[in-house]
């Protein structure tokens, strides 16, 4: 996805027209820009696409994987609203034939066949001046630039450009916070992809990406409000049993405090019963190490876990030399759990705190708290031996430097 200049006024419309709190389908026109071989540059006049997307993100939402297309689905009911003005384009880059895994081209929307034969006129050269709009290939000139770090990024608009007026209401506070983070940090933004535009600066007023598409997750939070709960399911913590036990499904995912404040408001989040369950860093290390060696969720390899796990050879290696990389830090299953419970001040925003070595007895102070009955199914049950076995005593330091702060706030030591 591309941000434009000539689409410049019209995305910061955007942005100060998107919903706070309940989310909203937003229906977004996306006109579709194709690169031929030269670089060249052409606009298909009739290939402007209505985009669904979902402000704020909601962990209710998800995208289900269909046939040959995406289908949107959501648990909660949502209001919709259509943006008339063309704010983004879509890039289509002749070079990366994104057609070329179909097993065949009969495809059964319209909108699939267009973006489909538009394609393979502007790879053959067949193009009408009366169906596409050229430019050269300085088009991509005008697109605005990203900076070079978000912490310089965040510096620009850290002080006196977001201040908040001394007397002002909750309403006038998110105003006053849109149209100043619009001026100060829209000048600097190439947004390569919208999904991640907001996500890349740590700022959750509005989150523009598509949920993960899987057609296996069902993620709804109906249950938690019902409950008046808030589960912060830090991943390789027994919680999806815990999901299942209680939601009947996997609730509002792997959030953190700053999610969890805009899904359920800050009064809810004030109020709601606020629970987690963690686990030994050095026993959750090998468990999501062997589970993202099998693929994860998806059971397949992606380019991501074949280039940052299965690039070593076994898991000392992976400790020793894999795991001291940010991307593989900020993965959510070797994430340090505390990132995931503590709010940006590092105080921990939970009520109660389980664990995975004492599942069941925990389990049960949850239901006795929220007042129901509930039995303790068991997910991704383990055949390994024992996972002090996995290491060495630099293995230990190792891990006991990078998860020192889960070490010291939930009380481990290697050998607990």
């Amino acid at each position: 996805m591309i941000l434009h200049r000539d689409c410049y006024q019209n995305f910061k419309q955007l942005i100060l027209t998107l919903p706070y709190g309940h989310p909203k389908m937003m229906i977004l026109p996306i006109q579709t820009l194709y690169r031929d071989i030269n670089n060249n540059y052409y606009l298909s006049k009739g290939e402007i696409n209505q985009e669904p997307r979902i402000f704020p993100n909601s962990a209710s939402i998800h995208f289900h994987k269909a046939e040959k297309w995406e289908k949107l689905q959501s648990r909660i009911n949502l209001d919709w609203q259509q943006f008339p003005l063309l704010c983004i384009y879509e890039l289509k880059d002749i070079n990366e034939d994104e057609f070329a895994h179909w097993t065949n081209t009969d495809f059964k929307t319209e909108r699939k066949n267009r973006e489909y034969n538009n394609f393979q006129l502007i790879k053959k050269g067949e193009i009408a001046s009366s169906q596409f709009e050229k430019h050269g290939s300085d088009f991509m000139t005008s697109v605005l630039p990203y900076p070079l770090s978000t912490q310089q990024l965040i510096k620009k608009t850290k002080n006196q450009e977001l201040s908040l007026p001394a007397k002002a209401n909750k309403s006038q506070d998110f105003e006053v916070i849109k149209t100043k983070f619009l001026t100060k940090i829209l000048p600097y933004i190439e947004i390569k992809s919208v999904r991640h535009y907001l996500g890349r600066h740590n700022v959750n007023i509005w989150v523009l990406r598509e949920i993960e598409v899987n057609p296996s997750t069902e993620y709804n939070l109906d249950e938690l409000f019902k409950l008046r709960c808030i589960f912060f399911h830090i991943p390789k913590t027994a919680g999806l049993s815990v999901c299942d036990a209680l939601f009947g499904n996997r609730g509002a995912g792997h959030i953190n405090v700053s999610n969890a404040r805009y899904i359920f408001g800050e009064r809810n989040f004030r109020s709601f019963f606020k629970f987690c369950f963690v686990r030994n860093p050095w026993d959750r290390l090998v468990s999501s190490y062997h589970y993202l060696r099998k693929g994860g969720v998806r059971k397949s390899i992606s380019p991501w876990i074949r280039e940052k796990i299965l690039a070593y050879d076994n898991f000392s290696e992976f400790v020793k030399v894999g795991l001291i990389s940010t991307d593989v830090l900020n993965e959510q299953h070797f994430r340090p759990q505390y990132k995931f419970v503590c709010d940006k001040h590092d105080v921990l925003k939970v009520d109660f705190i389980g664990r995975f070595e004492t599942l069941e007895p925990d389990f049960y102070k949850i239901i006795q708290e929220l007042g129901i009955k509930s039995h303790l199914p068991h997910h991704n049950p383990s055949s390994r031996e024992d996972f002090r076995q996995y290491y060495d005593d630099e293995m230990i330091e190792i891990v006991a430097k990078l998860y020192e702060r889960d070490i010291q706030l939930f009380n481990y030591r290697f050998d607990s």
